[in-house]
């Protein structure tokens, strides 16, 4: 007889002060392992100063462990949504920032952690520019772990002179050696990375944010690699109006499903409104279906996106409310089909005072084939404390409870 293993379902929709001292503290990143939840994100050492954080739940939303990454003399930062992921044996990687002084400037460089199965530190290294004058700086947004136990890590880079960022791709092997890297941008624009994805071709689809015009209106943009990083072809998602960055993945039958919110109308050069819009393309380019949905709200935007392996794609984002609505920000959590047929989408908060904040920033199936949800709530009276980890655990449609 085989061993079985059911999960029953549960829910909660829960605030921790990871960081302590009711210092400010946020989850950018979620993941399931085994019998527990990882979350990832930073908060302060001191005031003002950064440092990464890791906190392990168990099923039930209750808090095991705290670990931080600290440095009195050097700020640690986390990365975006998928900023953590599994090694292809026990433990993890962790890829983010290193901020340290330098004359009359900062050095940043990209960091890679190993972790053990207990998120404990095995080694740690960085990259970046470690040749005087250094001029360059590195930031790691985005890790993924090949089958073959190879690394691809996405980032950014940006010269200090110019001040015109671009995309960074990186290619390491099981022990952080540099196999090869690539950099994708035109001067004199601005490119910001928010997420990759590894295709079906084996090559890489990079999601994020370019700006383009004098106005500073930022436009989802996708560009497509081959398997060693050369640039295949570039994609601008964006409206007339202000959008946001782009999200990827790939789906279950091989394509490339992107994810942005896309304006259709705005206040100022600032502010916009904008609608979900998912599209799903070919290695190729080319586009299989292109949808929008619901209506416009005030500054959605769209933090991660996930395939799963029976054809959905879920993701979570956040708006802005009009007012006299309540509270400031509200979160959502989206599902559609592989066909881009919409299946259900809920809104979530935590706080609801006028002016507090509710943001979900990543999203992960869960140990009973619901979903859970991490980001940070910000509060403003009458609700009380600090900005603090929300993590939100949903069953399988959505709902917060029976």
């Amino acid at each position: 007889m085989f061993p079985l293993c059911i999960y029953s379902q549960t829910y909660f929709n829960n605030r921790y002060d990871i960081g302590g001292d009711d210092f400010p503290d946020y989850a950018s990143t979620i993941i399931f392992n085994n019998d527990s939840y990882i979350l990832g994100g930073e908060s302060w050492l001191y005031y003002e100063h950064d440092r990464i954080t890791l906190a392990i739940l168990n099923l039930d939303g209750e808090l095991q462990a705290v670990k931080h990454f600290e440095n009195p003399d050097v700020i640690y930062g986390a990365g975006y949504p998928g900023f953590i992921t599994k090694s292809i044996s026990d433990g993890f990687w962790l890829a983010g920032l290193k901020r340290s002084a330098y004359p009359g400037w900062i050095r940043d460089n990209g960091l890679l952690m190993r972790l053990d199965k207990n998120c404990d530190s095995l080694w740690t290294r960085e990259y970046g520019d470690m040749v005087e004058p250094c001029d360059t700086e590195v930031i790691f947004r985005q890790i993924h772990t090949l089958k073959n136990g190879q690394l691809s890590v996405l980032g950014g880079v940006m010269d200090y002179t110019a001040q015109r960022p671009f995309f960074y791709l990186l290619h390491l092997d099981s022990l952080g050696n540099k196999l090869w890297e690539n950099f994708y941008g035109q001067i004199p624009y601005y490119y910001f990375p928010y997420s990759m994805a590894c295709t079906s071709d084996k090559g890489y689809i990079l999601g994020g944010v370019g700006i383009f015009d004098n106005n500073a209106l930022t436009d989802p943009i996708l560009i497509k690699t081959d398997s060693v990083g050369n640039e295949e072809w570039f994609l601008n998602l964006g409206s007339e109006f202000r959008d946001d960055q782009s999200i990827v993945d790939t789906t279950a039958d091989g394509y490339i499903i992107a994810g942005a919110p896309v304006a259709d109308s705005a206040i100022n050069n600032e502010y916009s409104y904008r609608r979900i819009n998912y599209i799903k393309l070919d290695n190729s380019g080319n586009v299989i279906w292109n949808k929008k949905y619901g209506k416009s709200n005030l500054d959605t935007d769209i933090w991660s996106l996930k395939s799963l392996p029976d054809g959905r794609i879920i993701s979570t984002g956040s708006r802005l409310t009009d007012y006299p609505a309540c509270p400031d920000i509200v979160s959502w959590i989206f599902c559609i089909n592989s066909s881009g047929d919409s299946l259900w989408y809920r809104e979530y908060t935590l706080l609801d005072a006028e002016y507090s904040v509710n943001t979900l920033y990543d999203i992960s199936p869960a140990a009973d084939n619901g979903f859970i949800a991490c980001g940070y709530v910000v509060p403003a009276w009458p609700d009380t404390g600090s900005q603090d980890t929300w993590v939100l655990k949903v069953d399988s449609i959505g709902c917060e409870s029976l």
